[in-house]
């Protein structure tokens, strides 16, 4: 089971992404694929010290976009794992 999400950006934008489950269970894996669906980067574990996320959630921090155009975010949960979670999208223009 997955979730997409699309959004435009701008060349030179940076853009955050983070997924924070909302019920035990969920440990969220996120994806960023560009137009042509190649995956930029990806992230399971931020395993970070934030504290607006836990160990398991996940993070795409400040990633530099190249190219104008639509991506998408792609969150699924690992191992199979599903449940409810937050998704935020930040850009810094």
């Amino acid at each position: 089971q997955s979730y997409t999400y699309s959004f435009d950006a701008e060349a030179g934008d940076y853009v955050t992404i983070s997924s924070r489950g909302l019920s035990f269970e969920f440990d969220a894996y996120i994806a960023l694929l560009d137009a042509d669906g190649t995956v930029l980067i990806n992230n399971d574990d931020h395993g970070g010290g934030s504290a607006e996320l836990a160990f398991y959630d996940a993070r795409i921090p400040n990633f530099f976009i190249e190219a104008s155009g639509t991506y998408t975010v792609e969150v699924t949960g690992v191992g199979g794992s599903v449940g409810t979670f937050g998704l935020t999208i930040g850009t810094l223009r």
